[in-house]
Formats: C-alpha cells, sequence, structure tokens
C-alpha cells in the first residue's frame, strides 16, 4: 500500500503483484473529517497499475511506479483518473521534481541496475536524460530542494542516502545515515523512514550530519509514508492505513511530544523538565541550554536564577569575564560582596572587580562595589593609575609633582598628579591654570594685590582673597611671613604677646615684636596703651626688656644643661617586640632562639613569646604583653593563619598601633596574608634552611625601625609645628609611616602633641597649650568644640586638650585656695 496526501484528498495505491484477491487499484479519499475518510473516486485497471509500489502527485497529474512501468495518470477529475503517458521498466522507487522523474530501475541484467531521470515536461511522451549506475538497491526516493534522499536495503546500500541533485546530471552523494529504511518522507528537516515495524525519526536539518532521534513503533511493514500539515500518514502491509499526529504540546513548551521524547528526551507533560524556571522551549529555542541541566554553566545559580533574576548568561560561568564566577558576584560569599555579574567592574572605577578583591597587580585591596574606597574623593581606578593609594584618604590633599594644586584637585580636571608641566613657559604649572582657569600670570582675578604667579608660588587660591577663611588676607599674610594656607589667627609668630589676628587688626607687624622700632614690643606697648605704630609714643621709663630677655635665654640654656644632664632629653627608649606563632611551629621556626638572638641584641629591651599553651590565662597574657610592645613578628605558616590565638594578637597590634612584620614561611603564598592587609613590602620571607640568616635579617630590620624613631624623635623636637611635607623629606619615611612612628613615640611619653585641623601638622605640647590659653582666656569659653576649632586642632585631641585644661583648672583652684588662707596674727 502507498498514500500521498493532496490537500484533503488521499490517494491510496493498493495493487502490486501476488496481493490480496480484493485489491482497488488506486482509491481516492476525501479526508477532510479525518475521523471518517470517504471514497469518492479511483483508477481500477489493475492491468496497468499491477506490481504499483509508489505514487507522486504533482499539479493534476499522477506518477505511479510498478514493476514493469511507471504510468502517468490525469487526475484532475478525481473522480475518474485517466491515463495519458508511460514509460516501460521495473521500477523500485520514484520522486518527481518539476518536469524531472528520480527512478531507481531493477533488471536481470545487472548493467541496467540504477538511478535513472525521466524528462516528462511532455507527459505523453516520457524521455530519459540520465543514468548513474553507482546506486543499487534502493527502496525509497524523496526530493527536497536540491537534496535526494535515498534509502537503501541490501548489504552494502543499506541505510539513508543524501545526495545534492542541483545539478541533474551530476548526482553527487554528500552524507549518509545507518538504518534499515524501506520509504522517506522529509520535512521541517525532520526524515520520516518507513521501517520494519517501526515509523524511525531522523532530524536532517544539517543534510551533511544525519542524527536519529527516535522511533515510533506502527505495525507491520511500511509501505509508504507521507506527511501533510502535523499528520503523518503511514501505509503498512497487514494494518492498513494510520493516521499520526506530531502538533502536540501537551505540556505548552513549545515542543512538540515527539521532540521531547524523541529528540531532547524531556518530559512532553511538565513544561519544566529540570525545574530551573525556564520552560524547555524557551531553553531550546531562546537560550540554546540543555533542558535537562538545572545549571548549564556548572557556576552554582539554575539557568532560572541567571536568565529571570540576574540577567547574565547561563551558558557562561562568569558572563562579564571578570574572574568571578556568576554565583560568587550575586551572594555574599568568601569575598563578602554582591557584585555585578554582567559587569566586569560593578563600581565603574577602572579597576575590574577581581582586581580589587586579591593582591593583584595594583597591589591593593578595595572594595568592588564603592568607587572610591577610601572616601577621599578620587576614584579607586585613577588613584592606582598615577600610583597613589587607593585606601587611604590621605594623599588627597598631597602634591607629590608640586604644581600647587592637590591630588583631589587633579583628580577633578582628569590632570597627572605626578607630571607637572609648563608649556606656555609661564612659570605656572599648566594643571593650576586648567584647574582656576586663569591663563594670565599677572591677572588678579581676586583683587587680593596677589598676581597669578605670586598666588601660584605661595600656593593660594587666585579666586578668593582669603584662602584659609582666616579673616586675614591673602596679600597680607605673605607679606608679612604669615601662613596664607591655614588658620594662623592665633599664632603669635614675633611672640610679642599679640596673636596674629590681634596684629592684622591693629596694623603691626606679625613677624616683628616692635614694630615702631621704640624699644617697646608691640604687646607691651597695646597692653600700656601706647601707639605700636608711633615710635614716639611708648610705655614711660627706662626699657628693661633686652635684659629680660637676656636672663630668659640663661635660664632656658641652664635649664636644657640641667635636663640633658639627667637624660630626659634626647632620651632613646628602648624598643620590645612580640612574637606571636602558632603552638605547632614553636620548635620547627625557633622562636626560642629567635626571641633570644633579638633580645640579646640592641636595641631591643626584651622579646615576648608564647613557648606553650597557657589555656586559661593566655588571653589575660595576650592583653598585657602585646600593648608593652613596638613590633610584632608574625611568623607566617598555615598553622598561624588558622591560628585564633594568632588572630587576637593581630588584633591587638593594631589597636595599639603596633607595627607588624609578616615572617612569612617559603611554603606560604604572599596572595594569602592578603586577606590580613600584610603583603611582601611589610615584612620578609623565613629560611627554614638557614635560620640565623632570617635572625640577622629580623635583627637588622628592628635596628633600622629604632633609628627611624629616633631620627623622627629629632625632627619633631627642632620646630613647634612639624609639617608632614618637611618630615618626609627630612627621612626616608613616608606619611603612614611617619604617622605610626609619632603614636609609638607617644606612648613611650617621648612626645607629647597633637594634629592640626588639617592633619598634616604636628603640634607640640608647648605650642598646643599655649593656644589653648589664649583662646581661653581672649573667649572666655569652656567649650572644647570651641577651643579645638579655633585653636586649629585635629577634633581627635579633645582628650589632650581637656587634660591640659584640667591641669590649668587645678592650678588655678591651688592659687585661688592659697589666697584665701588669711594669716595667722598674734596681739
Amino acid at each position: 500500500m502507498n498514500v500521498k496526501i493532496i490537500g484533503a484528498l488521499a490517494f491510496l495505491l493498493e495493487s502490486y503483484t501476488g496481493g490480496p484477491p480484493d485489491s482497488k487499484g488506486l482509491e481516492i479519499l476525501n479526508i477532510s473529517n479525518l475521523s471518517s475518510p470517504v471514497k469518492i473516486g479511483g483508477y481500477e485497471n489493475i492491468s496497468d497499475i499491477d506490481g504499483s509500489s509508489e505514487i507522486e502527485i504533482i499539479d493534476q497529474l499522477a506518477f505511479i511506479s510498478t514493476n514493469k512501468e511507471f504510468v502517468i495518470l490525469n487526475v484532475s477529475n478525481p473522480v475518474l483518473p485517466t491515463k495519458i503517458g508511460n514509460y516501460s521498466f521495473d521500477i523500485d522507487a520514484m520522486a518527481v521534481r518539476g518536469d524531472m522523474v528520480y527512478l531507481h530501475h531493477t533488471d536481470t541484467n545487472i548493467s541496467k541496475i540504477g538511478m535513472y531521470i525521466i524528462n516528462v515536461s511532455n507527459p505523453a511522451q516520457p524521455i530519459e536524460i540520465y543514468f548513474n549506475d553507482s546506486y543499487f538497491a534502493i527502496g525509497d526516493l524523496f526530493i527536497d530542494n536540491d537534496l535526494l534522499y535515498l534509502t537503501g536495503y541490501y548489504e552494502a546500500y543499506e541505510g539513508l542516502h543524501v545526495a545534492n541533485i542541483s545539478n541533474p546530471t551530476a548526482i553527487t552523494q554528500i552524507a549518509s545515515y545507518s538504518t534499515n529504511p524501506r520509504n522517506i518522507v522529509v520535512e521541517g528537516g525532520f526524515a520520516y523512514i518507513g521501517s520494519t515495524p517501526t515509523l524511525i525519526i531522523v532530524n536532517v536539518s544539517d543534510p551533511l550530519s544525519p542524527k536519529r532521534l527516535g522511533d515510533c513503533i506502527v505495525g507491520d511493514v511500511i509501505w509508504e509514508t507521507e506527511i501533510q500539515d502535523d499528520y503523518v500518514y503511514v501505509a503498512s502491509m497487514t494494518d492498513g492505513f494510520k493516521i499520526i499526529r506530531i502538533d502536540e504540546d501537551t505540556d505548552f513548551d513549545r515542543i512538540l511530544d515527539f521532540r521531547e521524547v524523541y529528540e531532547y528526551n524531556t518530559d512532553p507533560y511538565n513544561a519544566d523538565s529540570d525545574q530551573d524556571g525556564i520552560s524547555d522551549g524557551a531553553e531550546v529555542y531562546t537560550y540554546n541550554i540543555d533542558p535537562n541541566d538545572r545549571d548549564s554553566d556548572d557556576d552554582g545559580l539554575n539557568d532560572g536564577a541567571e536568565v529571570l533574576t540576574y540577567g547574565t548568561d547561563p551558558k557562561i560561568n562568569d558572563t562579564d569575564t571578570d574572574g568571578i564566577s556568576d554565583q560568587e558576584e550575586v551572594i555574599y560569599g568568601a569575598d563578602g560582596y554582591i557584585t555585578d555579574p554582567n559587569l566586569a567592574d560593578t563600581d565603574g572605577d577602572g579597576i575590574e572587580d577581581q582586581e580589587e578583591l586579591l593582591l593583584g597587580a595594583d597591589n591593593f585591596l578595595t572594595n568592588p562595589v564603592l568607587n572610591d574606597t577610601d572616601q577621599d574623593g578620587m576614584a579607586d581606578g585613577w588613584e592606582v593609575q598615577y600610583n597613589l593609594n587607593p585606601t587611604s584618604a590621605l594623599d588627597a590633599i598631597l602634591d607629590p609633582d608640586g604644581d600647587k594644586i592637590t591630588n583631589l584637585q587633579e583628580f577633578q580636571i582628569q590632570s597627572n598628579p605626578n607630571n607637572a608641566q609648563d608649556n606656555d613657559s609661564d612659570q605656572i604649572a599648566d594643571d593650576w591654570e586648567l584647574f582656576y582657569l586663569i591663563g594670565d600670570p599677572l591677572a588678579d582675578n581676586d583683587t587680593d594685590n596677589l598676581n597669578a604667579l605670586q598666588e601660584f608660588n605661595a600656593g593660594t587660591n587666585p579666586l578668593t582673597n582669603d584662602t584659609d577663611t582666616d579673616t586675614m588676607d591673602d596679600f597680607w599674610e605673605v607679606q608679612y611671613g604669615c601662613n596664607p594656607l591655614i588658620d594662623d589667627r592665633l599664632v603669635d609668630l614675633d611672640n610679642d604677646g599679640l596673636v596674629n589676628f590681634q596684629e592684622y587688626s591693629i596694623g603691626t607687624n606679625p613677624s616683628l615684636s616692635d614694630t615702631d622700632g621704640d624699644g617697646f614690643n608691640d604687646g607691651t606697648e597695646v597692653a600700656e596703651g601706647t601707639n605700636p605704630l608711633d615710635k614716639n609714643d611708648h610705655p614711660p621709663g627706662p626699657n628693661y626688656t633686652i635684659y629680660i630677655i637676656l636672663i630668659v635665654i640663661i635660664g632656658v640654656i641652664a635649664a636644657l644643661l640641667y635636663l640633658k644632664s639627667t637624660g630626659v632629653i634626647w632620651k632613646k627608649a628602648p624598643i620590645n617586640v612580640f612574637i606571636s606563632h602558632a603552638v605547632p611551629d614553636f620548635e620547627s621556626h625557633k622562636v626560642k632562639e629567635l626571641a633570644e638572638h633579638v633580645s640579646g641584641k640592641k636595641p631591643v629591651n626584651k622579646s615576648f613569646y608564647c613557648e606553650k599553651d597557657l589555656q586559661f590565662n593566655i588571653d589575660e597574657w595576650m592583653e598585657q604583653t602585646v600593648p608593652l610592645c613596638d613590633i610584632l613578628i608574625f611568623i607566617s605558616t598555615e598553622n598561624s593563619l588558622k591560628s585564633k590565638d594568632c588572630a587576637k594578637e593581630l588584633r591587638l597590634a593594631r589597636k595599639h598601633d603596633i607595627f607588624i612584620v609578616p615572617l612569612k614561611d617559603t611554603k606560604l603564598n604572599w596572595e594569602k596574608l592578603g586577606k590580613l592587609k600584610l603583603s611582601r613590602e611589610l615584612g620578609f620571607e623565613y629560611d627554614t634552611e638557614d635560620h640565623s640568616k632570617t635572625f640577622e635579617e629580623v635583627s637588622t630590620y628592628i635596628t633600622k625601625f629604632k633609628a627611624d624613631l629616633d631620627k623622627l624623635y629629632v625632627e619633631l623636637r627642632k620646630s613647634k609645628i612639624a609639617s608632614l611635607q618637611s618630615l618626609e623629606s627630612a627621612s626616608d619615611l613616608n606619611e603612614m609611616q611617619i604617622r605610626r612612628l609619632i603614636n609609638i613615640l607617644e606612648k613611650n611619653n617621648q612626645i607629647k602633641g597633637a594634629w592640626s585641623n588639617d592633619n598634616q601638622h604636628y603640634i607640640s605640647e608647648k605650642e598646643v597649650k599655649r593656644r589653648v590659653k589664649a583662646i581661653h582666656n581672649l573667649n572666655l569659653t569652656d567649650s572644647i568644640k570651641v577651643i579645638l576649632k579655633k585653636a586649629e586642632l585635629h577634633p581627635n585631641s579633645k582628650a589632650f586638650v581637656e587634660h591640659i585644661l584640667k591641669i590649668k583648672d587645678e592650678k588655678k583652684a591651688l592659687s585661688q585656695k592659697i589666697d584665701s588662707i588669711v594669716p595667722y596674727k598674734t596681739e
């Protein structure tokens, strides 16, 4: 039996040699009602179509192959078809394309077996135009565009073959697939092959690589297969005519049931077979991922979360290729941050997320979701680009290239903070001109009598006449040697008893104690009510000023000699060292020997270490011992990184601002110390093959540390106000090292003082006391907040100022108590 469907008509070819006695030739059925087909006509001349095997319908013609010829019928009237032509020889298979009929002929003469192409442009006179004897034992032919599908059924020819027929006279085979076929029909990229007793479905969307999807059991030998719309029509030897529906989509997931079963191995009754939140159809057609795999890229996020929640690519485990998996970016994982898995640089600071989280090329650990980690107004990427520190806000006010604008100002105009240029040769840095939008070196935009060049040299703001807002204009401060960059109203530059603001208000010279040259300093004249600007108006009586000065100088010299002889001045405090280690490393890293070696050399006073687990009192011992030290040597091993005691010792060291020096085991990577903010630049490696070499390196480091500490001590004693810039110039220390060494000097009671409100100047104890006293007397205020502001002291100096005021109040109370005592009198 053979079948062909054209519209609502089914053409059933039922006669073959030796067939059933009730064979009826060609029957034509109306199948508009699929459940009840109705015969409307046919061609029952068995002698014409006896032994028939196939039928093809083209336009109004029916082409029927038989075992002795192929017959052409006119079926324009389906009720009564008529024969109009034929071509005589035995035919096994047939396919029709336009005016060409492709036939496979079997003959007793083996040389005549092969593929024939017949031109039927005149159906009454068919003409042979091509023969190819390379095809043997072909069961069926099917044409789809320029491809000819052939089913072979005998030994080496068995299987599905695909040939290119774009040139009908030069047929070329391009692919084959091993199967047991009898007939074939191709539709929508799928080949439906009739076999025994199954319908085989093969994916031929890539004709060069056919893939079998599955089988559908139909019954006995399948003689013919036809497809139309969403149905496959099958004619079998004993089971007759069957209709199979292939468009059903039971779970409405956009994949037809037969494809779910045979091609994708998904559940046709479950729209989301892998339960990942995406329907099977969307996974196949939209996202091109496996509908049976919840996590196609194995990044820890199921495909539904990637597509519907995070917008990431479910096929790539690192969508933004920043080195961090999508899952790690969207959860608080080991890195402690939630970043954007679709952006390699979440905060847009110019540094990719992974680089921010690791001590990588830039050697900094920064915040990947905050583009300015240290909140200094400069983006992290910009700071790294120009070798600044993105984790310290202190560098915002620095000026490494000396062009008189700070790093922050350079960032605001996107200039290079390390490269000052003067392309117009006007002696003003180009970046300064760009920041203030001033091109003329003689311009005086703020009308303060300082031109642009003078403002540049002084470091003042050319757009305001009072850069430091201390109510004293820049010109006056520059003219008389005051500092136009900080509020120095309460500074007594010439030590004449008048602070700068008083001198500014009166009109005296703040850098000359006797403005009018009459022998009396300005402060004395103001106190006595005379005019410090008129040398003829001065206090009466002899001038004892010179004698007073000499007496003071002699007294100071004597006091200094006495203090030096007692060892108070230039006293050098010894260094205490704490060695932090894990108990299992005590012997292997010779902790005891290291401590003895360090303690036996200057300038170390004592080294502390724990020889064994103190159990119940170890916390108390650590809290008492660590704060006594100036340096903590951290023997860094896998054991110490896991030790809770070592972790506590490190926390105590940071709390008390103690230098931490990592002594890294050679088996440990420096990257592992990055999470503790310890890097190669802060320490060195422990050579377990040569302990003495390591001991010497530690001693050398401590000696250098003590030398830097002593040198800084000497520099701080030289002036009342020491700027960070001057201290850096006088040493080989950076800003952070200077601050930490000053903390150690304060802890050891070698110096006392406070930081200025701009945090860039260290002010001596004597100068702090003088400012506090002046403000306290002038303003009659006890408000610490007001005193700190007017004295230009950093808010962190509150406790120090409170201590000074407390001592002052105690002295005042004692004085009042003494004055209130009534002398004992006798009659």
